[in-house]
C-alpha cells in the first residue's frame, strides 16, 4: 500500500482549505509495516499493518491546537479540523511559537524506494529465515530473529505554501543465536537497508552463531581498564546517543536543582535554548 504525491497533496490541500485559521500545518504518515518473526529455528509470526494518519496544527494568534485522525474522508477530516480549532481556542497564548516554514521549497529528489524492497513479502522473508536456520543447524545453535519491512510515505504541508513529500521502503535482519543448553549466545543484525542486496543473511548468521559458540565457558576478569573494540552497530548507537547528549536540551536538565522557577522557565524558552547551542 503506497500513497502517491498527487494523492497526498489532494488530502493536505483539502485540510488546508477546510481550516480557517491564521496558520495551518498538516502532516501525513501512512503505508505498510510488516514483519516475520521466528524462534527455536521455526517461524512463529507473519504480520502486516496498513495505517494512515493526518495530524493538523492550527494557530489563532499565539494559540495553537492539534488534532489527529485516521479517517481521511471529508467527514473525518472536518471533525479533526474542528477539534484542532477547539483545542486552539482553549489553549494559552504561546509567544514563542516558531514561524511556519515558507514555501514552496526546492528539495533534492530522493528515490528511496527500490521496487524489490517495496514488494518484499512473507514468501521472500521465509526464504531468508530458512537460509539462516540451515546455517544454525549446521553450527549446532538455535536461531531466533526478526525481519522488519516498511513501505512508508510522509509529508508536511502548510498554509505558507510548503509541500514536502518523501517515500521510502526498507528492511532488515536481526538474529540471536544461542546454545540449546543456554551456555552461550550471540547477536548480529542490520536495519534500514533500502536494497535487499545490503542484507547478507549468511554472513549475519555466521557472525551470530560464531559468537554463541565462542561465548561458552566465560571466565571472570578483575575490575580495571580494558581496551574494548566495539562493533559497527553498537558504535553507531553510542554515537547517536552522544550526539543527543551534546545538545542544548541536556544542558537544561543538568542545571543545579536550586534554580528558581523563573530561571527554569527562561531556560526552557526556545530563545534560551538557541543561545546555549554552539555557534548561535
Amino acid at each position: 500500500m503506497s500513497y502517491t504525491r498527487e494523492e497526498v497533496k489532494t488530502i493536505t490541500d483539502k485540510v488546508l482549505n477546510m481550516a480557517k485559521a491564521d496558520a495551518v500545518e498538516v502532516s501525513f504518515d501512512g503505508g505498510e509495516r510488516s514483519a516475520t518473526r521466528w524462534a527455536n529455528s521455526s517461524i512463529t509470526v507473519n504480520l502486516v499493518q496498513y495505517d494512515q494518519q493526518i495530524t493538523i496544527n492550527v494557530r489563532h494568534g499565539q494559540k495553537q491546537g492539534t488534532a489527529t485522525t485516521r479517517e481521511l474522508d471529508d467527514e473525518g477530516l472536518k471533525t479533526a479540523v474542528d477539534e484542532a480549532n477547539d483545542a486552539a481556542q482553549k489553549a494559552r497564548d504561546n509567544p514563542n511559537l516558531p514561524a511556519l516554514v515558507k514555501g514552496p521549497q526546492d528539495y533534492v529528489p530522493v528515490d528511496a524506494v527500490v521496487p524489490k524492497t517495496a514488494d518484499f513479502g512473507p514468501g521472500e522473508r521465509a526464504a531468508w529465515v530458512k537460509q539462516s536456520i540451515d546455517i544454525c543447524e549446521k553450527k549446532g545453535v538455535l536461531g531466533a530473529g526478526y525481519i522488519p519491512k516498511a513501505y512508508q510515505t510522509t509529508c508536511l504541508a502548510n498554509s505558507e505554501g510548503l509541500f514536502a513529500y518523501y517515500q521510502y521502503a526498507e528492511t532488515g535482519f536481526i538474529l540471536t543465536c544461542r546454545m540449546a543448553n543456554g551456555s552461550g549466545s550471540g547477536w548480529s543484525g542490520v536495519t534500514g537497508a533500502k536494497d535487499l542486496s545490503q542484507v547478507n543473511v549468511a554472513e549475519l548468521t555466521e557472525v551470530a552463531s560464531t559468537k554463541a559458540l565462542k561465548s561458552q565457558k566465560p571466565r571472570a576478569i578483575e575490575p580495571g581498564r580494558y581496551t574494548t573494540i566495539i562493533e559497527p552497530r553498537p558504535a553507531a548507537r553510542l554515537l547517536s546517543t552522544m550526539i543527543g547528549a551534546f545538545s542544548a536540551y541536556v544542558d537544561i536538565w543538568v542545571k543545579p536543582c536550586h534554580t528558581t522557577a523563573a530561571s527554569r522557565s527562561a531556560q526552557l524558552r526556545p530563545s534560551a535554548m538557541r543561545a546555549m547551542m554552539p555557534g548561535r
